[in-house]
């Protein structure tokens, strides 16, 4: 079997190293956005941005609000900033990659919005049943005041749609390859460095809650 008819090494490296960096983009932009609404924030794990002290869901950003005496329109822009900065991502490295097509502007552009995508889509059981309290889009629209479907459905829309033009940018024979090495190399590549740096810079008390 020809291997290199489903599998790209250069890309799947290539994604192990951009999916990290857009995870972390994401979260500090949560920390700037909360930061920038006059509260302290921080990383509490590699992929953990929320206030200091507090947990990102309902309860721990009420509490968290009530604490620093920050505003609604706090909330909203902070959850909604993350998804922003990986769309921002998404799409500005498909328009670079169109003008100037190398590989390192697909292969960020695609890991950083199919993980995005992948955890948004995990989450369909929890908004259905209405239990979801801990996703950028379910406290953007809690501190909006709006339907969770406000903001989930796009969200699902405009990365989905993404994930689309990305792939239609590049040949049919190597949609496969591609895809599938850039989706594995940023899954080891994401999980690995979360861990680690949880277990040796965040400690294992970033577990606990």
């Amino acid at each position: 079997m020809n291997l290199s008819r489903y599998w790209n090494w250069r890309i799947a490296a290539i994604a192990a190293i951009a999916a990290p960096l857009s995870v972390l983009l994401h979260e500090l932009a949560h920390v700037g956005a909360l930061e920038f609404g006059g509260m302290a924030a921080h990383l509490r794990g590699f992929s953990m941005g929320m206030p200091v002290g507090y947990f990102w869901n309902f309860e721990g950003l009420e509490n968290a609000k009530a604490h620093f005496g920050a505003t609604d329109a706090v909330f909203a822009i902070a959850a909604l900033v993350g998804p922003i900065t990986t769309l921002v991502i998404a799409y500005g490295g498909l328009l670079v990659y169109r003008r100037f097509p190398n590989p390192i502007f697909w292969t960020s552009a695609f890991v950083a919005i199919l993980l995005r995508m992948v955890g948004v889509s995990l989450n369909m059981p929890r908004f259905i049943d209405g239990s979801m309290d801990t996703s950028d889009e379910a406290i953007a629209a809690h501190f909006s005041g709006v339907p969770l479907s406000s903001f989930y459905w796009p969200s699902l829309l405009v990365g989905y749609l993404c994930i689309y033009l990305l792939v239609k940018t590049i040949g049919r024979e190597k949609r496969v390859p591609l895809a599938l090495s850039a989706f594995i190399g940023g899954a080891v590549g994401y999980f690995s460095v979360d861990t680690l740096a949880n277990l040796f810079i965040f400690r294992p008390e970033v577990w606990v809650r």
